[in-house]
């Protein structure tokens, strides 16, 4: 909601002037809720998520020993970029195993990347021991939009309007 005075401030400032994109370096992350469907185009190969040493050193002199340890143990996630076919924001998405193991079973040699997908997130299963993972649904797609599905679906004999007899 846009208070009065945020709306003053935004007509105070001048238009941004149009650029050419050349590169987007950074990219936010698309979070797939649960049953709801995310449309995609995978623009990279699902990989590790990069880490930066800087970063991490840094960290680390600000944590006990113990957080250490059990950071270091953690592999990095894997991620894939994407665009979001539904905003045509580029994203980065995090992978969970479930899906990277779907994927690839499916796709040799990341022949995945330049394809689009309607993804949706199942619910979690609960596994002996207490592991719990998502399911996914992956369907891929074609990334034209279509106008009205009732207008490309044909016609059944039932709604075929009847033949006047002469």
């Amino acid at each position: 909601m846009t208070t009065l005075s945020q709306a003053a401030l935004a007509a105070s400032m001048p238009a941004a002037p149009k650029f050419r994109v050349l590169k987007q370096v950074t990219r936010s992350l698309l979070k797939p809720v649960e049953n709801v469907a995310v449309y995609v185009t995978v623009t990279s190969a699902i990989k590790e998520a990069p880490r930066d040493e800087e970063i991490k050193s840094v960290r680390k002199s600000k944590k006990a020993p113990a957080a250490d340890a059990e950071t270091e143990s953690k592999a990095p996630p894997l991620v894939m970029d994407v665009t979001n076919l539904e905003t045509g924001e580029l994203q980065q998405m995090i992978v969970p195993a479930v899906l990277e193991t779907e994927i690839k079973r499916h796709y040799d040699d990341d022949s995945y990347v330049g394809l689009s997908f309607m993804l949706v997130r199942l619910a979690m299963v609960k596994k002996a021991g207490g592991h719990s993972y998502s399911r996914w649904s992956i369907q891929e797609i074609d990334p034209t939009p279509v106008e009205d599905e009732t207008e490309k679906a044909p016609e059944t004999a039932a709604e075929k309007p009847a033949k006047k007899a002469k």
